[in-house]
């Protein structure tokens, strides 16, 4: 069984695609790796939202694994996909992926992005 299924470069992220991860996706840094379902698309709803975290890591460095990293692999342990994603670095990962995607590829569908935005 191949573990990496897939491996491409979009928009500045290397994105690997890995049987292994089930449907999720974690970002380090410039590598977003997800399960079966990620495409390096901007319409591929994972990839978004992937894309976010790697907008958060470009403007916080090093200080995007404390402040994201950890607590966002934390919280997916803890409470599942069910809280997790409204947890404030999620939505703040979506809405900044919202934003580049209408800004930068404004033909693209990013409905992922609509509802999850970040609280005022």
């Amino acid at each position: 069984m191949r573990l990496v299924i897939s491996i491409l470069f979009l928009f500045g992220a290397t994105v690997i695609k890995a049987s292994s991860i089930g449907n999720r996706g974690i970002t380090l840094g410039s590598y977003i790796a997800g399960g079966n379902s990620i495409e390096a698309d901007p319409n591929n709803s994972l990839f978004q939202h992937e894309y976010g975290h790697y907008l958060q890591s470009q403007e916080m460095g090093l200080a995007y694994l404390a402040k994201v990293g950890i607590p966002s692999i934390r919280s997916a342990i803890v409470s599942g996909t069910g809280e997790h994603k409204y947890r404030s670095f999620e939505r703040d990962a979506n809405f900044r992926a919202f934003k580049y995607f209408n800004k930068v590829h404004s033909s693209s569908d990013h409905s992922i992005c609509t509802f999850l935005a970040p609280a005022s």
